[in-house]
């Protein structure tokens, strides 16, 4: 019976998958942590998901992991989805002999999404720059009135 070493996991984490200034697909804008070592007859995906939400990355969109031999991440980054894949990623890691192993998570962006811009006007009112001048002033013009009325009202409640 063939006894597996343990190996490192090294998890890369909160960064993205895309090419450098060289152009040369990298691994951008994240950290590096290396894990204590591991069975490698026992890893499993779930394990890789808990070491990077124990570093504060508890969601990703995909995960990947480089092939030991590969020349750069182009050729031998590999996404890793079920058990098949993680098998592939045990069995490269028993018959290459390697001390480690690098995973990448990639994180989903979160972009704002602007559905209008305003402007601050003069007075200190707002004016949505996506309307014409003509809207503009009469949009102005009844947000100053929706917000007298509102005061008022709120006068008259309270008499």
């Amino acid at each position: 019976m063939k006894m597996a070493k343990n190996v490192i996991p090294v998890i890369h984490v909160g960064g993205r998958i895309g090419q450098d200034d060289n152009g040369v697909l990298s691994y951008l804008d994240g950290e590096v942590h290396t894990f204590d070592a591991v069975d490698p007859e026992t890893l499993c995906k779930s394990a890789l998901e808990r070491m990077a939400k124990s570093l504060g990355f508890p969601v990703f969109s995909a995960m990947y992991w480089l092939e030991p031999t590969a020349m750069n991440h182009e050729f031998g980054l590999l996404e890793l989805n079920g058990d098949r894949d993680m098998d592939e990623l045990r069995n490269r890691i028993l018959t290459t002999g390697c001390v480690d192993f690098e995973v990448f998570f990639e994180h989903p962006i979160s972009e704002p999404i602007i559905a209008e811009e305003f402007e601050v006007a003069g007075d200190g009112g707002c004016v949505n720059l996506n309307m014409d001048e003509e809207t503009k002033s009469s949009s102005y013009d009844s947000y100053e009135s929706a917000e007298d009325r509102h005061i008022s009202l709120l006068l008259r409640d309270m008499n």
